[in-house]
């Protein structure tokens, strides 16, 4: 903050001990219900420290108004992501009569996932097209692929390559996926 021009009492912020505990990721999930699909988005801001110490950190975060407008837009467009991801999964269920489930070879190891199913219900058919369903999405001509696809790149939270995705669906008993 102090070089930002901001003159602040640095006595008066909490250590780092006291507050980097109560830091936790921001955390977004669908949820199936018999009345549908259920988003929960939690995003946690530092507590269980002196309120008074907290305010000195919470104006320093907040004074970058334009940081904190930059946040609210890659916000409103991971849930855009979501908006558009999840009607697909009800578009994917009406001509297949089941949610979509991964890909996987003779011997049931693991392609590609739910993810490369959807690309048609996405706008994505010409990339589903080039997809090489037989080969694993790391191989050198699907990887490229994985790349492309810009509703499953988070503007969140940063992956350590293009072609990971932070969206992932639990599979086993009681899930929407609850084969392999």
């Amino acid at each position: 903050m102090q070089r930002e021009g901001i003159d602040v009492d640095v006595s008066m912020l909490p250590s780092a001990e006291d507050f980097i505990p109560h830091l936790r990721p921001n955390v977004a999930t669908m949820a199936h219900a018999s009345d549908g699909f259920h988003f929960h988005s939690r995003h946690t801001l530092p507590g269980g420290v002196n309120s008074l110490a907290m305010v000195p950190l919470a104006v320093g975060a907040l004074l970058p108004a334009v940081q904190g407008a930059r946040g609210v837009a890659q916000q409103n467009k991971e849930l855009n992501y979501m908006k558009q991801i999840a009607p697909t999964f009800h578009m994917y269920a009406d001509v297949h009569g089941r949610f979509p489930a991964d890909i996987y070879d003779q011997e049931g190891k693991p392609l590609l996932s739910w993810r490369v199913r959807l690309l048609p219900y996405l706008d994505q058919q010409a990339v589903y097209e080039q997809f090489h369903l037989d080969e694993p999405w790391d191989s050198p001509h699907n990887r490229k692929l994985a790349a492309v696809v810009p509703v499953y790149a988070s503007p969140t939270i940063a992956i350590a390559s293009p072609e990971m995705t932070c969206y992932l669906a639990l599979a086993g008993p009681e899930t929407l996926w609850p084969g392999n």
